[in-house]
Order: C-alpha cells, then structure tokens, then sequence
C-alpha cells in the first residue's frame, strides 16, 4: 500500500487534507480510493494541545537469586528494555538457609548489571512481593516462566497478588532455549562430580561463577 499526501496550502483559512489510498489487489487490479477530510478554522489560529506525558512505567523483578544465574540476567536485561526502571530485589525468607548471603547476593547483582541505568537493587524479607511492589511505586511484576510447572505457580500466584492489589499487573516472559531449564537450584544440583567447575560455567555470569567455585571448593 501506498499512502500520498498533498502539501499544506498556505494563506487560506481552510486546510484540506486530500489522502490518496491505492491499493492493489490480486497483483493487476489497481482500486484507487479518495477520501477528503476538510478542517474548518476560525480566523484565528489554532492551538494544539501538548500530549499528554506517559505514565512513568517501573517494575519489580524478584528472586532469591541465590546464586545469580544467566537465566535471571536474561530477565533483567530484557526488563531495562521494556521498562522506564527496574528494581531488582532479593527476597529474604527468614526460615531458609542461603550459600550467599544477602549484603553478598547484592554486591555480585551490582557487578553484573554495570551499564544498565535504569535498573536499581533493593531487597525485603518476610513479605509479599505484590506489596513490596506497592511500597515501591511500581505498578508491574516480572516474572520468569520455563516450564508449565511454572506457569501453574505463577498463575496461582498472580491470582492471589491481584486479590491483594489488582493496581499491580504481572509480565510474564520465558526465556530463550538455551536457558529454559537454568536455575539456582538446578546450578547447585551440578555440584559434586569430577568437572562439575567446567559443566556449571556456561550457566553462571563471571562473577558469579568465580565466587561460586570458591564456595563450594571449601
């Protein structure tokens, strides 16, 4: 389709808008269509209202992200991308025993997200998320799904965060092939076997992977 438009004449106080739409059908018939749209001023000019400014859109993308996994970096990379700001935040439940602790979990989160401006880190222990979201100002929750089992626990949990909050949305997003079964459960599961330092890596980012090795040659 091919759209073409006539110039605006000036010095006249009327304006017609003249759009030609022709459209070709079946490769040899040609239908051309004319539509006029004539605007009727008043004397004096015109104002255009300014648009209206978009509405400030900030996310919050959680995990225990014990260890930080490619998986969840895939995650926070493509939230910079559909979102004004992201807080990436390290949910601490007081009954779970961590390899990394909290103050270490944001210090590799801060080496590995350098260049992305828009994202900041936060954390919070023994909450909900959908209010953690809340206290923060964000009208979105990102979440990861990989399999169908976890679309069945993030279905469920969407549908109890929106009983607490329906203000608050939830974006789901799966991941690429290559890292729809990498997770930090999955990634300390490796640990053990002759050569588990050289099967983990391709899974963890470099400083991650670094001080993983380190932790588990103890």
């Amino acid at each position: 389709m091919s759209v073409e438009r006539n110039r605006r004449p000036s010095n006249t106080s009327k304006t017609r808008y003249v759009v030609l739409l022709l459209v070709r059908e079946c490769g040899s018939t040609l239908t051309a269509l004319t539509q006029t749209l004539t605007l009727a001023r008043s004397h004096s000019r015109v104002r255009l209202r300014p648009m209206a400014s978009r509405t400030f859109r900030r996310a919050v993308y959680a995990g225990s992200f014990d260890p930080l996994t490619m998986g969840h970096l895939h995650m926070i990379r493509a939230g910079a991308q559909l979102f004004d700001e992201v807080i990436v935040a390290v949910g601490v439940h007081p009954g779970k025993k961590y390899t990394f602790t909290l103050d270490e979990r944001l210090a590799l989160l801060k080496k590995c997200i350098t260049g992305l401006k828009n994202i900041r880190l936060g954390h919070f222990e023994n909450k909900f998320l959908v209010e953690y979201a809340r206290e923060m100002g964000a009208h979105y929750v990102l979440r990861g799904i990989r399999n169908a089992h976890d679309f069945e626990f993030e279905r469920t949990m969407r549908q109890v965060n929106g009983d607490i909050d329906q203000r608050i949305a939830t974006v789901f997003l799966m991941p690429p092939r290559e890292l729809s079964e990498v997770s930090s459960s999955f990634v300390k599961g490796l640990v053990g076997p002759k050569g588990w330092e050289r099967v983990v890596k391709p899974y963890l980012p470099t400083p991650v992977y670094r001080e993983f090795v380190k932790r588990f040659k103890k």
